[in-house]
């Protein structure tokens, strides 16, 4: 399904924007399953800082840092499918820094604070979760 979105300016100038609400529904959906299967699977850890002391610990950190570079990923499609529209509509997240998470975490991964990381786990992935939800719920009207 295609939705066209007429913008009047001065009355005399007409945009037309076009973006596949399919494509936005799906990639949110997308978003909303990896989100909840990281809180579900990071909801034991309490203290990140000891992760990076064992093998395993690292698979899980990476882990982590992996679904963030999809988060961010999956916002950028959001954003590109949108024509930019959507997003602003969701103000209480801060997408630019979501997006720029996934950029720090790709290009300076050896430079990575965990500390940062885990704060955004444990302060900004649930409530991004819930603005997910809403926006699935508002684009599936």
């Amino acid at each position: 399904m295609k939705i066209y979105v007429l913008l009047l300016s001065n009355e005399s100038c007409k945009t037309l924007f076009m973006y596949d609400k399919t494509l936005i529904i799906e990639t949110v959906e997308h978003m909303e399953q990896l989100i909840e299967n990281l809180l579900e699977s990071t909801s034991a850890i309490s203290d990140i800082s000891r992760l990076p002391e064992t093998p395993d610990g690292m698979l899980r950190l990476n882990g982590i840092c992996m679904c963030f570079i999809i988060i961010g990923e999956e916002v950028k499609r959001i954003d590109k499918y949108s024509n930019k529209e959507l997003l602003p509509e969701y103000p209480s997240i801060p997408w630019k820094s979501v997006m720029g998470m996934r950029d720090r975490i790709v290009h300076g991964y050896f430079q990575i604070d965990i500390d940062v990381v885990f704060e955004a786990l444990k302060n900004e992935i649930p409530p991004l979760l819930n603005v997910i939800k809403q926006m699935k719920k508002d684009l599936s009207r």
